[in-house]
């Protein structure tokens, strides 16, 4: 399936900070991700009227280093230019810390692979992702991976009540992020804010979000349907696509619910994990047949 990003773009530069416009603004060094649909280029300069130093494929992820009036400054293959900002976008990061002394930063998801270098116990870096036993993480201004079993979060090190355990969730405490999302056209992103809308059209964007991220789950499973209209039409799982489809497809779904369609599918930022493919609402008794119970976000219990 081809991926068209024209109203999720629009939507992302929506609620993104505009960049500074006249001077160079120096940040801290994020990863971001080429949202072009073919492929972007890296000029000398930030103008579009400068050299093409190369073209970056789409889906790409990207240094980003700074930004000056439209353009991000990033470094890509090791090489640093300007990008628009109109076809790129910062991804959403936790910090870690390293636990141990000298750990080493890889090129690649390998103990292999070719080592960038080490940092030491305490060190804080962004985490970006999950890939097998790494972390694809950001260290300074370059991109790495990092063995998950020498990373800690500093929010779940924290001191929280465990009044409820089983109801402390943090969005930011799981490596649910996934590199290379499934590919989707622009109406499958618009049914899949269609459902998670109909499912909850008053609830929070952290709900949203969490609905979001079960029905990418059950798409990526071999237990479901692989496509999201099949997800959305399975006999008996959503209520108002099957007792109602016609109207159900005239439905307008709310900024929030497209903004967390963007969030999971354009960007690959689940904040559950993919055994997670079932919910109901929280006002029902919590037990579920066989279903193993993991955490209520907003008006929704969440199911393995």
């Amino acid at each position: 399936m081809k991926r068209r990003l024209s109203w999720a773009l629009l939507l992302v530069l929506a609620v993104s900070a505009l960049a500074p416009t006249t001077a160079f603004a120096e940040e801290q060094c994020e990863l971001g991700k080429v949202t072009a649909s073919d492929s972007l280029n890296m000029r000398e300069k930030a103008s579009t009227k400068s050299n093409v130093l190369t073209e970056i494929p789409g889906g790409s992820r990207v240094v980003i280093l700074g930004s000056l009036g439209q353009f991000f400054k990033v470094q890509y293959d090791g090489e640093v230019g300007y990008v628009s900002d109109e076809y790129a976008i910062k991804l959403r990061y936790w910090v870690g810390y390293s636990t141990t002394d000298d750990l080493n930063l890889r090129a690649s998801p390998s103990i292999s692979s070719k080592k960038l270098g080490t940092i030491d116990k305490g060190d804080s870096l962004y985490i970006y992702a999950s890939n097998g036993d790494y972390y694809l993480a950001v260290y300074k201004d370059a991109k790495v991976y990092v063995a998950k079993e020498y990373i800690a979060n500093k929010k779940k090190d924290a001191t929280v009540n465990p009044k409820e355990d089983y109801n402390e969730f943090d969005p930011e405490s799981n490596g649910y992020y996934i590199e290379d999302p499934l590919e989707f056209t622009d109406e499958e992103l618009y049914l899949a804010a269609q459902l998670i809308y109909s499912e909850g059209n008053n609830q929070s964007e952290l709900s949203f979000w969490a609905m979001a991220s079960v029905i990418y789950n059950r798409i990526a499973s071999n237990r479901f349907p692989d496509t999201v209209y099949d997800v959305t039409f399975q006999n008996n799982q959503f209520s108002y696509p099957d007792s109602n489809p016609e109207k159900f497809l005239e439905l307008s779904p709310s900024d929030r619910a497209l903004e967390a369609i963007t969030k999971v599918f354009v960007e690959g930022q689940l904040i559950l994990p993919p055994s997670v493919m079932y919910f109901k609402s929280s006002s029902l008794s919590r037990s579920w047949g066989s279903r193993d119970y993991y955490c209520t976000v907003g008006g929704n219990m969440y199911y393995r």
